[in-house]
């Protein structure tokens, strides 16, 4: 079964109109990257009328360009009314009368995912009727002011009740703005927290390893520290990811993949961080005991990430086989 999944811009207000007007001083490369990832995940298109003919009109006559290839090569259902199958694009097919049932037969068939841009009037019939699988909202820091919103928010439709909740599974923040880094309020939660952790690596020689350790988030960048000499230090300082493993009383356990630039420093001594997680997790008086009982020189590890992607995962198998799934072993 195929899932529908949406990729649409929305304004800070919620207008999802016209973002070729108003996105375009926020676009960088991460966005294009991203974009033809998510083309890539999909094997059709979805489109109402209106969007339909604006992307009718403009990526034809894009060529020598890989993203345009896509858009121009993938089937095309169109929801429409007034349209003819006669349609221009090349592998465009109307879909008329009864749209929930055409996308639901759409939704049985095998395949990659059904990619749902713009269109907001197909984008509130889909969710009244449960349709939906994926949102991709990209959020960009700006206030319109008027325009089509995303959510009409009108009556209570069957697919979801008013208000309602949508379970975040990973917000990214690209360069020039974007959502929030951490709009998850679980991921959220966890780095606010005083648990202990596990920070999960590759060594030299190829294997993934974990060590505890204790962090501290203070809004734009995670600091792990732990105990650790040279060999340590080498194996820490390779990639630009790092997997952040909470530990809980109960399976499943969380896993935070964090990409971003990561900087790893030997220290001598308690850094600040490790003595201020000490202090939360142990309380004040045990922390202070403890940090005095360590050696002045004690040596340490400094891991600091500023964050550009957060991906929450669920897991109840060991850490290679997690490893694998988040890329960071083969």
């Amino acid at each position: 079964m195929r899932n529908v999944a949406v990729q649409m811009y929305v304004s800070l207000d919620g207008v999802m109109a016209a973002p070729e007007k108003w996105s375009v001083p926020y676009w960088t490369d991460d966005h294009e990257k991203y974009a033809y990832e998510r083309l890539l995940a999909a094997d059709a298109l979805l489109l109402g009328r209106t969007t339909y003919e604006t992307f009718a009109a403009a990526w034809p006559k894009r060529t020598d360009d890989t993203f345009a290839d896509r858009m121009n090569s993938l089937p095309k259902y169109v929801v429409s009314s007034t349209l003819k199958d006669d349609l221009d694009w090349n592998n465009s097919h109307v879909l008329s009368g009864d749209v929930v049932g055409a996308v639901c037969r759409l939704k049985q068939q095998p395949g990659k995912d059904i990619l749902l841009y713009g269109s907001q009037q197909l984008f509130n019939t889909l969710i009244d009727h449960g349709l939906i699988d994926d949102f991709r909202l990209w959020v960009f820091p700006i206030v319109l002011g008027g325009g089509k919103r995303l959510f009409q928010g009108a009556g209570i439709p069957s697919g979801l009740n008013w208000p309602t909740v949508l379970n975040v599974l990973t917000v990214m923040c690209m360069a020039k703005g974007g959502s929030d880094l951490l709009h998850d309020p679980i991921a959220q939660d966890l780095l606010a927290s005083s648990i202990p952790a596990r920070l999960a690596y590759v060594w030299t020689d190829g294997t993934p390893r974990v060590v505890a350790l204790w962090f501290h988030w203070n809004g734009s960048e995670l600091v792990m520290s732990t105990f650790g000499g040279a060999p340590k230090l080498k194996a820490l300082r390779s990639g630009d990811r790092v997997a952040v493993v909470i530990d809980t009383n109960d399976p499943p356990n969380r896993m935070l993949s964090i990409r971003g630039p990561v900087q790893v420093s030997a220290v001598s001594g308690v850094i600040a961080e490790y003595a201020s997680a000490a202090i939360r997790y142990l309380g004040p008086e045990y922390a202070d005991g403890y940090i005095r009982s360590l050696p002045a020189d004690v040596p340490m590890a400094r891991i600091a990430v500023q964050p550009e992607e957060v991906v929450l995962l669920d897991f109840e198998t060991r850490f290679p086989s997690a490893l694998r799934a988040l890329g960071l072993v083969g």
